[in-house]
């Protein structure tokens, strides 16, 4: 936060790391986790990279955009055209990964909106970026 705009985000870093180990829940009602990575330790492994949303207009610089992707490598930045609000992250998060859990939890269909500016420069644009367009209102979808 800034004194000039105490609500302005300055800068943002979220990131889902994925447990390396995947359970159905009924497993897990039936035993400990530690039981059941021991019983079949590669069966339930899943490689899996972690998934990080940079947002730092201050840092940007060459081949370092202001708001960018991770997937698995500090080195490989995907320009984002606009940083996520934690609660839109989130739901990123569970739509993608958790779908069963998406479909029964209405809560997750909330948001907030920052700014949603676009941050691409002209090198973002020529060299391929993600983007995608935020609401201007709090939706129930």
């Amino acid at each position: 936060q800034n004194s000039l705009h105490p609500h302005t985000v300055l800068q943002s870093r979220l990131v889902w790391y994925p447990c390396p180990v995947v359970f159905e829940i009924e497993e897990l009602e039936q035993a400990t986790i530690e039981e059941l990575v021991l019983s079949a330790p590669t069966l339930n492994i899943s490689c899996r990279a972690p998934f990080r949303i940079d947002f730092a207009p201050a840092l940007k610089k060459e081949n370092h955009p202001s708001t960018h992707l991770h997937l698995g490598h500090e080195e490989f930045r995907l320009p984002l055209q606009r940083a996520l609000e934690p609660s839109r992250f989130m739901r990123l998060i569970v739509r993608t990964a958790y779908p069963k859990t998406w479909a029964s939890h209405e809560q997750f269909r909330l948001v907030e909106n920052w700014s949603a500016e676009d941050r691409l420069d002209e090198d973002d644009k020529l060299v391929g970026a993600l983007g995608w367009t935020i609401p201007l209102a709090t939706s129930n979808r």
